[in-house]
């Protein structure tokens, strides 16, 4: 993949975990979705105290499945 989905965040800085809004706004989908895909355990999260984050890595992880995927 090209260009990584940390490059779309705001004034492109460096984040290496987002909470789950900032996510389905990364991928354009619902933070329901998220919420869904972290329960189901498509895709990883963990807890800072008590803010849910992702990290970005498993966010492209899930992008690159898909696209190998794609018909």
């Amino acid at each position: 993949m090209d260009a990584k989905l940390a490059d779309h965040c705001p004034a492109r800085e460096l984040q290496i975990a987002v909470n789950p809004k900032r996510a389905a706004k990364m991928l354009d989908v619902s933070r329901t979705t998220i919420y869904r895909w972290m329960e189901s355990g498509k895709i990883q999260s963990f807890k800072i105290g008590s803010a849910r984050r992702i990290l970005v890595a498993e966010l492209e992880a899930l992008v690159e499945r898909a696209m190998e995927q794609a018909p």
